[in-house]
Formats: structure tokens, C-alpha cells, sequence
């Protein structure tokens, strides 16, 4: 029997028929050679079936399924040696394929986002001053002001709904919000640039309250343009690949999260096998309060309206910002120490 058909077997006899499907990526890797027998203790080879998106799934994979694909595996691989297909299990002793690992691995130099660190971001504003195409003022002062918005967890459609009256400088909060001295300091400039721009006490016009609603959805359509041509074109300038919003404000998120967590304590709530424990739940408490306190859409649900204290967010927020954590130095350099000293 080669290691195809054993795979084959043990899908057929092993695993219940709904679930099947979920196991055909394995039948695809190199894990199902039809020329071997015994599966491979190679890492890289398991670490590369683990990791190599499927036919038809998404270019990066998430942290579940990693963690789903890691227990097909050891199930598949203790079955194995149980019926002597292979003379020992290396998911019992290789640390190489231990799932912390294979997750590290992957999120640090598999996954490619645009991560944008407080230094890029300036880069960002700058390239946008110096394009060869200038902006009519306005739309550029609108674009920097989405930019560094985003960057504070505010997207274009919150942005529409706050006004000046409720920002609070000494508490450094909008709306009750916490937001970033950068974000004061531009909202600031704009309004003073805008001048009588300047509908009334809301920072962009919205389109309920204009008195000409087709000029003002003109003015939007192209504001959107070039905002979407502006991330494609700014982030080249950064060797970045189609830079988008989420890479902004989820970069945002992280510098946010650091600038309230300890990197130690970040990288345990990430941490794909955490511990438990009083100081855990504190520390995911903790988090909780911080995605609620960046991402304006959770602010507004559990602040503003008063919805019920029962955030089940965390695990979103966590599986839709950990590629960009990876990416920063900070956390980069804490990982390596830590897997140095395990």
C-alpha cells in the first residue's frame, strides 16, 4: 500500500462521511505520494501540506485552519503508527513541527500584508505631497484625513457621522472614543485649512444634510476614486502590493494594542495553544476592551447604543490581525526570543 492509498483508507474507514471533504487536501499534497510508503517525517514536507492553500480556498490560510489541518495530521500520523504504516510518530517529538511553530513560521514569512507602522504612515502623507499630480486641496486635505482616520479605527462611512462639537482634546477622545494625537492634530489642520468649507459642526458633509445632494455624491464618487487609486499608487512607493483600508486600520490596531498591552501579554492572547488561568482572563478582558475602544463599528454597538456587555469579537479580531502583528518589529523580535528560551 503507498502512502495515497493509506491516506485514501483511513479518510474512507476513519474519518465520518460529512466531514470527507475537509480532508481532500491532503489527498493533493505531497504527503500522498503514490511512489513512497511511510509518510514522511520530513518537517518541511508536513509543514508545507499544512500550510499550501487548497484548490479554490483563499491565498492565506487563518490560524483555525492551521490548527484544523495540525489535528487532521497527528490524528492521521498516530493512527499510522499504531498499525506500524510508520515506525514512530514525529508529532510526539519534533519540535519543528510542533504548531506554534508551523504558525510562526507561516504568519512571519509566508503571509504577505501591508503592515503600516507609524513611520510608514508618514511616508505615506508625504508621498501623497509630493505626487506629480497634485490634488485640489480639498480632496487631498480629505484623503490625508481618511488616512490617518482609518489609521485610528474610524472608517469613512463613522467619519460621516461625527462632528467637531464632540471631540474632547484634553481627554484626547471623539465622541467618547479614544483616538490618536496625530488624528487631533489633523483634524485640527482640517478644519482650519477647510474654512468655510465647513458644513455646519460635521467634519465631512454628510449627504442627509446637503443641500445639493448631486454635486455632494459627485464629490464623494471622486473622493472614493482617488482614495482607491491613492492606496494602489502610495503603497508602490512602499513596495507595498495592493494596499487597501483593512491594511491600514488593522496596522493601526496593533500600534493601538501595543501602545496598551505588554508585547508578553499580547503574544499569549495570540498564542495559539494559551494558557489558562486568572491572569489570562484578565488579560482577554483587557482585550476586549481595547478592540472595542479602537474599531468604531464595536464602539458604537457596546458604548454608544448601549448594547449589552457580551463582546464575542476577540477571536475575530485576533484571526483578522495577526498577520499584521507578525509583521512588526517589535513583536518579531519577542517571538524569536521566546522560541530561543522554549
Amino acid at each position: 500500500m503507498n502512502n495515497k492509498e493509506f491516506i485514501e483508507n483511513y479518510i474512507k474507514t476513519k474519518v465520518p462521511e460529512s466531514a470527507r471533504p475537509g480532508w481532500e487536501w491532503m489527498l493533493d499534497s505531497d504527503l500522498a505520494r503514490e511512489d513512497e510508503q511511510g509518510l514522511t517525517y520530513a518537517p518541511g514536507t508536513i509543514q508545507e501540506a499544512m500550510l499550501r492553500a487548497g484548490k479554490g480556498t483563499a491565498r492565506n490560510r487563518t490560524m483555525n485552519s492551521i490548527v484544523k489541518r495540525y489535528k487532521q495530521l497527528v490524528d492521521l500520523y498516530t493512527y499510522a503508527n499504531e498499525c506500524n504504516y510508520i515506525k514512530y510518530n514525529p508529532f510526539k517529538s519534533d519540535k519543528f513541527i510542533d504548531l506554534q511553530i508551523v504558525v510562526d513560521i507561516y504568519f512571519s514569512n509566508q503571509v504577505n500584508v501591508n503592515y503600516v507602522s507609524k513611520e510608514q504612515l508618514n511616508e505615506l502623507l508625504i508621498a501623497l505631497a509630493l505626487r506629480k499630480k497634485p490634488l485640489d486641496k480639498k480632496t487631498r486635505l480629505q484623503i490625508v484625513l481618511y488616512l490617518v482616520s482609518l489609521y485610528n479605527g474610524i472608517d469613512a462611512d463613522a467619519l460621516k457621522d461625527l462632528k467637531f462639537s464632540e471631540i474632547d482634546e484634553e481627554k484626547q477622545t471623539i465622541s467618547g472614543k479614544p483616538i490618536g494625537k496625530n488624528f487631533l492634530d489633523m483634524i485640527a489642520y482640517y478644519k482650519n485649512a477647510m474654512g468655510e468649507n465647513i458644513y455646519e459642526d460635521h467634519i465631512i458633509i454628510p449627504s442627509y444634510k446637503c443641500d445639493d445632494l448631486q454635486e455632494y455624491k459627485k464629490a464623494q464618487d471622486r473622493i472614493g476614486y482617488n482614495i482607491r487609486f491613492l492606496f494602489n499608487t502610495l503603497g508602490k512607493s512602499l513596495n507595498y502590493y495592493k494596499m487597501s483600508k483593512n491594511d491600514v486600520i488593522n496596522s493601526g490596531f496593533v500600534q493601538y494594542l501595543k501602545s496598551r498591552m505588554s508585547i508578553e501579554s499580547i503574544s499569549e492572547l495570540y498564542y495559539v495553544k494559551p494558557k489558562d488561568g486568572v491572569a489570562r482572563s484578565l488579560n482577554a478582558k483587557m482585550f476586549n476592551d481595547i478592540a472595542i475602544d479602537f474599531y468604531y463599528k464595536y464602539y458604537k454597538t457596546y458604548r454608544l447604543d448601549d448594547v449589552p456587555y457580551n463582546f464575542s469579537r476577540r477571536q475575530t479580531v485576533i484571526g483578522k490581525t495577526i498577520s499584521y502583528l507578525y509583521q512588526d518589529e517589535d513583536y518579531k523580535n519577542y517571538r524569536v526570543h521566546q522560541i530561543m528560551t522554549e
